[in-house]
């Protein structure tokens, strides 16, 4: 009963600021990435707004 349905819901996306604190970057780099990548999957929510794909950053940051 403890537990929500929220705490069972796998994460799918990373924010910026999320991906910021990964890196180590500001989160001015990381926008800079985000409008320029190949490298892993960007979605545009608006014209501030990103969401960094999970699966394909996680790939990425793998690789390095």
């Amino acid at each position: 009963m403890g537990t929500s349905s929220s705490d069972c819901v796998e994460k799918k996306v990373y924010t910026a600021t999320e991906v910021a604190e990964m890196l180590q970057w500001d989160i001015r780099t990381v926008y800079l990435k985000c409008e320029t990548t190949t490298d892993f999957k960007v979605k545009r929510l608006g014209p501030k707004t990103v969401r960094i794909d999970k699966p394909s950053f996680d790939a990425w940051y793998d690789s390095l």
